[in-house]
């Protein structure tokens, strides 16, 4: 056989198999678990409660922002129901949504869809941390959602088009076939749908207690060198900036954490006080407000973790912002 007639019969058996694989998954279409496009399950679900909103012609006056200690530890629906200034809000908190994403999360998804009037953003000594950074921005980036270069694109129009691109991940990826396999017969729920029943509708999960002694070792790992760096410095002052272009008002809130966080730092005490230094002077330089909570609030038993808030420590935390969140 001639190279020629070689490469013509590969591309019939491979368009013959496209075709199949294309009117196979057509079949499957409305049983198949929904794609996860962005960088996880959490940001798609509050992107499809978002979106949801502006299309109702929703606007929030406060949003918050920040990585998961914001996410589980802000519970929009009872600032609302608090908030003597009768403010809408909304959780827009994200797992891993540190500096570098929160800048292009809340820019690009946040404040077109939601128009806030006010953005609060919750920061901790994880925020500064920068070699804990690279994980999370790099899915973030590459996710099909949030990809910005011409593959990005393309991939997006491709996706709308062919049901093989659209489900390209569960296809390659040999570890997800369990999961389609116990979503087609009932026994799992859609990771994005299942997102979606646990978030309220302000966005906000409370954290479930987890074993301390389990959590220790992962979370010291994660502190290890911890210092306060440029890179998380550089995104919030970017973010400040990007909103005031939007006419946005802007408040940091110091997120607490019990006392078994602080020590985890490799200096403990002295390297989060280098950090809530950092942040004052932070907040000085911009000129933007900064909320620092009381102490109580720092009660290790108002903790599910090492540095998320369990479902009263959440209702206590909110409480307190929709109270000393200033009216503007």
């Amino acid at each position: 056989m001639t190279r020629a007639g070689f490469l013509a019969r590969a591309s019939v058996g491979a368009l013959t198999v496209f075709v199949v694989a294309e009117a196979l998954l057509g079949l499957a279409d409305d049983a198949l678990p929904e794609p996860v496009e962005w960088y996880n399950a959490t940001a798609q679900a509050k992107a499809v409660q978002m979106e949801a909103g502006a299309k109702r012609g929703a606007r929030k006056d406060v949003v918050f922002i920040g990585p998961s200690t914001v996410y589980r530890g802000v519970d929009a629906q009872l600032f609302e129901r608090a908030d003597s200034a009768d403010r809408s809000a909304y959780n827009a908190g994200v797992k891993g949504g540190f500096p570098p994403i929160m800048l292009r999360w809340v820019m690009e998804e946040v404040v077109p869809r939601l128009r806030p009037r006010t953005v609060v953003y919750g920061l901790s000594s994880l925020d500064f941390h920068d070699r804990i950074f690279r994980g999370s921005v790099e899915a973030y980036q590459t996710a099909r959602a949030t990809r910005r270069d011409i593959w990005g694109t393309g991939e997006r129009l491709l996706a709308r088009l062919s049901r093989v691109v659209k489900y390209r991940k569960l296809l390659q990826d040999p570890s997800e076939y369990t999961y389609v396999r116990r979503v087609l017969t009932g026994r799992e729920r859609d990771r994005v749908e299942r997102e979606l029943r646990e978030l309220s509708p302000g966005g906000f999960q409370p954290k479930e207690p987890v074993p301390l002694e389990e959590r220790r070792p992962v979370d010291r790992a994660i502190l290890r060198g911890f210092d306060v760096g440029q890179r998380g410095t550089d995104h919030v002052k970017a973010t400040v900036a990007r909103l005031r272009s939007h006419r946005v008002r802007i408040v940091f809130v110091e997120m607490p954490v019990p006392p078994r966080f602080v020590s985890l730092h490799p200096d403990g005490r002295a390297d989060y006080q280098r950090f809530r230094r950092h942040l004052r002077r932070l907040a000085t330089d911009l000129k933007v407000e900064l909320l620092s909570p009381p102490r109580r609030l720092s009660e290790g038993d108002l903790f599910a973790d090492y540095v998320h808030y369990n479902a009263r420590g959440a209702r206590e935390f909110t409480r307190w912002l929709a109270r000393s969140l200033p009216v503007r």
